[in-house]
């Protein structure tokens, strides 16, 4: 368990100095709270976030779902790969629950290290049943060979640390919100 929890650190820290400019990243890290196969991390790179991720069953790829401080949630997947910036790509996502389509938009393509970044974009309903009811979900994407990268993820955990950045990430908004000064206006 110790060995995942730093593949997860070392992941998380990838994922949020690719999407910080070097003169902005503030690698603080207030928040590191284990839930099962799950942890929740505070992603303060240029953007005030809270990710709760987990990595594949081959520990070298992830899932996450961010919450940025004043914007909503969504879910992201780290994968080896390789995609070109702002393309769709079509994900079938697989649990014991049932079966899904999913759009993933690559949101960063980190090729010196072969991954790639996708934002999963309308998961849909059968996400959110899979998360409450299934301990491990599936997703695959196509590559450009014509074969499929499949990856599985573990779900034990997910449902409390997925509250859990919800949680911090409003409890942010409200900090920064009484924390204003009327002066300032």
């Amino acid at each position: 368990m110790k060995k995942a929890k730093q593949i997860l650190c070392l992941i998380s820290f990838l994922v949020m100095f690719s999407q910080a400019n070097a003169a902005s990243i503030n690698q603080v890290k207030e928040v590191e709270e284990q839930y099962k196969d799950w942890v929740v991390v505070d992603g303060t790179g240029g953007t005030p976030r809270y990710n709760a991720i987990t990595t594949s069953s081959g520990g070298e790829e992830l899932l996450a779902f961010s919450c940025h401080v004043n914007d909503a949630c969504y879910l992201t997947m780290l994968i080896k790969a390789s995609c070109d910036l702002g393309e769709g790509y079509p994900l079938l996502i697989n649990a014991d629950s049932g079966a899904a389509m999913a759009q993933g938009i690559c949101i960063d393509n980190l090729q010196d290290e072969g991954f790639a970044e996708y934002r999963i974009e309308d998961p849909g309903a059968v996400f959110a049943e899979t998360v409450y009811s299934d301990t491990r979900i599936g997703i695959a994407i196509p590559m450009a060979s014509g074969k499929f990268r499949a990856v599985r993820f573990s779900l034990i955990g997910s449902q409390e640390a997925m509250a859990r950045a919800v949680e911090l990430s409003q409890a942010k908004i409200y900090h920064k919100e009484d924390s204003i000064d009327s002066g300032d206006f």
